[in-house]
């Protein structure tokens, strides 16, 4: 992000790999990993409303705040811009 601080994929991996580090209970602090993966999931949004990396980031955000019903129109979006997506097809069921 130190090259492009606007890029949607940096923001986009960034967001997820923090959000699995809690999920992997691997988060020294967790609330704080929590709160910047949704701020950087929310910028690349806001950025590129169409594209399905943010779309991915956003609902691994609201799943690990336990948001699942939310989470869903997130990885629906997804699919939606790639059927191949496993990992998204996977956090649906």
């Amino acid at each position: 992000m130190e090259l492009d601080p606007g890029s949607v994929a940096a923001k986009s991996w960034l967001a997820t790999a923090l959000v699995s580090r809690m999920f992997d209970a691997m988060a020294d602090a967790p609330e704080a990993d929590g709160a910047r993966a949704e701020e950087l999931a929310e910028q690349a949004l806001a950025a590129a409303p169409r594209n399905p990396l943010a779309h991915f980031a956003k609902g691994m955000v609201l799943r690990a705040q336990g948001r699942d019903a939310e989470a869903i129109p997130e990885y629906e979006a997804v699919i939606t811009f790639n059927p191949n997506w496993v990992y998204a097809i996977t956090s649906l069921s």
